[in-house]
């Protein structure tokens, strides 16, 4: 199949990397019906928690057997996150001395050991603090330090079992941390966020097996009574709500699930759409710079700072791209996703040829160009106080 052909997992970051944008400048509005409808946006980092189980299981299944299965996995990964990454905290380093006052410089350079160790979602889950949009990016970066060893080591129904599991586990490590009163670990510890991962990998799993999936639309079905059950139960779909962070969550994930599925196997064509696949080409840029525009457009408020704040956002993730990602990811032809000897199945070749990605270069597999996770803005009430992106930022 031609790597044009599928464009539409591009299409499903890209409707994430928009919850994300609305969610968090729709707060500038100030206008309840908007900020309300905008409030259930914090599910972009489950979906793109989802699309990452698939898209990075994918491209390690489809590389197991070559001779540098990890080394070029690694080496790609770091080519892809690593610039934009630390090259951001760099500047805000640099910078925030003559933006912030003296305290808020303080705390950020506090918590640059966290940053820097992508541990910082445990941070997060235990306080308050500077850029807190980062949190994803560790979980991800937690999950790329073991999964390639799970998945090297073990079979395809052995793998489907761990996911099995994971989930069930997920679910568990969730309904207790709420109940012994600590939900911000419902939400940013590695264990909670590990149900949408290992959807994502059982469905890159399945998806390379003989069997049907016409199970994907039922699937979508029950999530879809569930989403809607907690939500009327609930009343909203806040993540700070116990309901919603434990069955919702669970509910939500396996929607997610089955819509990964549907948008690869080419079922919605709207997915294809050209805005949508242009802030997926786009979104990790988006999501790292995003937050700073929208501290910085809050001084001014309304919907004129709004629109203006995601039009610079999507200028400056281009600007990124363009004159300085681009660098880096070039040099990824030098590590391929999988490897072109006898070693590897034809058919493990046939798999990657299937899921290229759109606008990935020549020959990107369509796995290699995805961009890490997105973050959710947890909203605020007594149970939980400030918002995360309230707090004293650069």
């Amino acid at each position: 199949m031609n790597i044009k052909q599928i464009p539409d997992l591009d299409g499903v970051r890209g409707i994430a990397i928009l919850l994300v944008l609305l969610l968090h400048f729709s707060k500038l509005v100030n206008w309840y019906p908007l900020v309300k409808s905008a409030a259930v946006g914090w599910v972009g980092v489950n979906l793109f928690f989802v699309l990452s189980g698939f898209l990075i299981t994918g491209i390690l299944l489809d590389a197991k057997g070559s001779k540098r299965y990890f080394r070029n996995f690694y080496a790609r990964r770091v080519l892809r996150i690593f610039p934009l990454y630390f090259g951001f905290l760099a500047l805000v380093l640099m910078l925030s001395p003559w933006f912030v006052s003296a305290p808020s410089v303080n705390a950020l350079r506090r918590e640059t050991p966290w940053y820097l160790s992508y541990l910082f979602n445990w941070r997060a889950a235990s306080a308050q603090v500077p850029l807190g949009h980062l949190w994803s990016l560790a979980v991800e970066e937690q999950f790329y330090l073991v999964w390639p060893f799970l998945v090297y080591v073990m079979s395809s129904r052995a793998l489907k079992i761990t996911c099995f599991g994971l989930i069930f586990g997920s679910c568990v490590f969730r309904v207790i941390a709420v109940a012994y009163g600590f939900p911000r670990f419902a939400y940013f510890a590695t264990p909670a966020c590990m149900e949408e991962l290992a959807y994502g990998a059982l469905g890159a799993v399945m998806v390379r097996e003989s069997g049907s999936l016409w199970w994907r639309n039922r699937a979508l079905g029950v999530g879809a009574i569930g989403f809607v059950a907690v939500f009327a139960a609930a009343r909203g779909f806040e993540p700070n709500k116990p309901l919603v962070i434990t069955a919702g969550v669970a509910s939500l994930s396996l929607s997610f699930f089955a819509i990964v599925l549907l948008a690869y196997a080419g079922n919605w064509s709207w997915l294809r759409a050209m805005p949508l696949r242009w802030l997926g080409k786009y979104s990790y840029g988006l999501y790292i710079l995003h937050f700073p525009i929208v501290l910085y457009c809050e001084r001014w408020g309304g919907l004129a700072a709004a629109s203006a704040g995601i039009l610079a956002s999507c200028g400056l993730a281009w600007i990124s791209y363009t004159l300085y990602e681009q660098r880096f990811l070039k040099l990824k032809d030098r590590f391929l996703a999988f490897d072109t000897s006898p070693a590897v199945s034809v058919k493990a070749r046939q798999n990657s040829l299937l899921s290229q990605a759109s606008e990935g270069g020549a020959d990107e597999p369509r796995w290699a160009e995805h961009d890490p996770a997105l973050a959710s803005g947890f909203p605020a009430d007594d149970w939980l106080g400030k918002e995360i992106h309230e707090s004293p930022q650069p």
